[in-house]
């Protein structure tokens, strides 16, 4: 890219290793989030799929973007899940419209 060049490079990203069932029950538990008056969410697997539970009713399937990142188009939410120590997941983050890096912190069972 050069002064004045409005050309822009994108890098290809690597080919997302595929997600086992037992993989995706890594992200699969019930998440509060302080910031949202103690709003929870639910990540369900249904039918080898990811699943955002949100109120009683709603579910929307999550597609996996990159590593630990993924989509929900019908809610229009990217969601990046946090690892603590030993790699566990321990909650994620939420951008959804002009709000971005609300936290849900993942309860323990």
């Amino acid at each position: 890219v050069y002064p004045g060049d409005d050309a822009v490079i994108y890098d290809k990203a690597a080919p997302l290793r595929p997600l086992t069932p037992a993989l995706l029950s890594e992200y699969t538990g019930s998440y509060v989030s302080s910031e949202l008056l103690d709003a929870r969410y639910g990540i369900l697997l249904e039918k080898d799929k990811l699943v955002l539970r949100m109120r009683a009713v709603t579910r929307d399937e999550l597609k996996a973007m990159a590593p630990d990142k993924f989509i929900d188009s019908d809610f229009g939410a990217n969601i990046e899940f946090l690892r603590g120590k030993g790699g566990k997941v321990t909650g994620f983050k939420l951008a959804v419209g002009r709000a971005a890096g609300i936290e849900f912190s993942k309860q323990q069972k």
